[in-house]
Parts: C-alpha cells; sequence; structure tokens
C-alpha cells in the first residue's frame, strides 16, 4: 500500500512542478517579446522618415522588404486616400459587401456599408430573422 501511495504522490508532485515550471517559462517568453503595435508603429515611422527624406525611390525597397515578410503588398496613403506612390484612390476600392448575420453586430456594419452607398448582401438563416433585422436598420 505504501509503495502505490508513495508512487501516486510522486507523481502528483512532478506534475505540479512541471506544470507550474512550464507556466512560468512560456510566460516569461511572451513577456519578454515586444508588442505588435510597437512593432508597427516604428514601421510607420520608418516608411514616413523615409517618404520625407527620399520620397517615393526610398519607399520601395521598404514595401519590398514588408511584402517579403509578411506576404501582404501594402500600400502607403494619405489622408485622403490616395496611394502616395502611384496616385491610385483606394478610398472607394470596397465595390459591394456580405455580411453574415442580421444581429446587432451585423445590422450595423450592414448599415454603415449602406450609408456609404456600398450595396450590401446581407445573409441571415431565417427569414424572420432577416426580416428583425431589416427592420432594426430602417428604424437606424
Amino acid at each position: 500500500m505504501r509503495t502505490l501511495f508513495t508512487k501516486i504522490l510522486l507523481w502528483f508532485l512532478l506534475t505540479v512542478v512541471v506544470t507550474f515550471w512550464g507556466t512560468f517559462y512560456v510566460s516569461s517568453i511572451f513577456q519578454n517579446r515586444p508588442q505588435d503595435n510597437v512593432r508597427f508603429r516604428f514601421e510607420l515611422s520608418e516608411a514616413r522618415n523615409l517618404w520625407e527624406t527620399q520620397g517615393a525611390t526610398g519607399l520601395t525597397p521598404f514595401f519590398a522588404r514588408l511584402k517579403r515578410i509578411t506576404g501582404v503588398a501594402a500600400v502607403l496613403t494619405d489622408g485622403s486616400g490616395r496611394d502616395v506612390m502611384t496616385g491610385r484612390d483606394w478610398s472607394r476600392e470596397i465595390r459591394s459587401a456580405a455580411v453574415v448575420g442580421a444581429g446587432t453586430m451585423g445590422g450595423g456594419i450592414a448599415m454603415n456599408y449602406a450609408n456609404a452607398g456600398i450595396p450590401v448582401l446581407l445573409k441571415e438563416v431565417t427569414q424572420e430573422a432577416l426580416d428583425r433585422g431589416l427592420a432594426t436598420i430602417r428604424r437606424n
């Protein structure tokens, strides 16, 4: 009986020690990692500095490096939504939208698109739920 009790006790203590050690180790990894918003703030300030000092030629390698790292082709726009590199107007690029669910959040999203003049496809599970969502959108 003692040997079984001893084995169970040792197993329990080992489990507790490993669990606490693992938790502290993993949390220390995440605490030492820089926050994403700090990294993006640095990248935006770097892009601004390149634009102000070198213009479009300075931004070309910056965007190439950003695309290589993230896999996303980024653009830098001014306050009106125009691409500073090409002059393309990105402010009206959304041609249509689809929203799944006509509840509080889905109805609000659909209403914002509709107010901006963008056609919206609103999907809901039942006709009654769709009618309730449309009625809320019309009231607002």
